[in-house]
């Protein structure tokens, strides 16, 4: 009876013990996003460190932590920060997703960038891994220059990937080199016939050129290459856009 009591007692302090734990740590909680929010960045990164002491596997904890760091200016802690969240075996996807969150979502998306460029730096064996998140980061800035340079360096490893092809055409016409661009967007005919969005591209610039030209010759060899293109686009997708343009040549 005496042990049943003691097993009582010691099950109600524990409880006791786990319940004033949680509370603390919702108050650490609450006063890191008040830090956090009101952009008291130094004080946000001291409440989050409490918080990653007593929870260090908190994906969303490093977004916020790191970001806090980067608005600090604080290049070490961003790296401190990083290699505690790999050392306690969280993905890499998560962190970058985190961070690229946390940055959007206080309308500091510069931190975001910031943290990839400086990883980078200072892993280079994550930089494939580094370079992807740059090129989707770029191409939702529509930073032409930047999503011609990130593309062309995966794609030197991955020649024939359609997917890092068609950043690249968007990144030279974000540019506005429109003869790299078609270019790019005839490689990525020859490796997929049916690319719907090379079809158009290619498609509207024939059409374009046939529309202002005055050579005969090059207004039929245009207009021909637009229609098959076009016709070729309509049957993957009918819209009323590019029936008009069927209907124009």
């Amino acid at each position: 009876m005496y042990m049943g009591r003691l097993f009582s007692i010691l099950s109600i302090m524990l409880l006791v013990a786990i319940q004033s734990s949680a509370t603390g740590y919702d108050l650490t909680r609450k006063k890191a996003e008040r830090f956090f929010s009101s952009g008291e960045w130094a004080s946000a990164s001291a409440m989050y460190e409490l918080m990653l002491a007593e929870r260090p596997i908190v994906s969303s904890t490093y977004g916020h932590a790191i970001v806090s760091a980067s608005l600090r200016a604080d290049t070490l802690d961003q790296m401190r920060l990083l290699e505690q969240a790999m050392h306690h075996s969280i993905p890499f996807d998560s962190i970058m997703e985190s961070v690229h969150k946390v940055s959007l979502g206080c309308a500091h998306i510069q931190a975001y960038e910031k943290f990839l460029l400086l990883a980078k730096k200072e892993y280079p064996w994550l930089g494939r891994a580094i370079d992807r998140y740059l090129l989707d980061y770029y191409a939702s800035r529509h930073n032409g220059a930047m999503m011609v340079h990130y593309s062309s360096l995966i794609l030197n490893g991955l020649p024939d990937d359609i997917n890092y092809l068609s950043l690249l055409a968007k990144g030279y016409m974000a540019d506005n080199d429109i003869s790299a661009a078609t270019a790019v967007y005839n490689r990525i005919i020859q490796l997929d016939p049916d690319n719907y969005d090379a079809l158009l591209a290619i498609g509207n610039y024939s059409y374009d050129i046939s529309q202002n030209c005055s050579d005969p010759e090059t207004i039929r060899k245009e207009m021909s290459r637009a229609r098959t293109c076009l016709q070729h686009a309509y049957t993957l997708k009918p819209t009323p856009f590019v029936a008009q343009l069927l209907k124009n040549l």
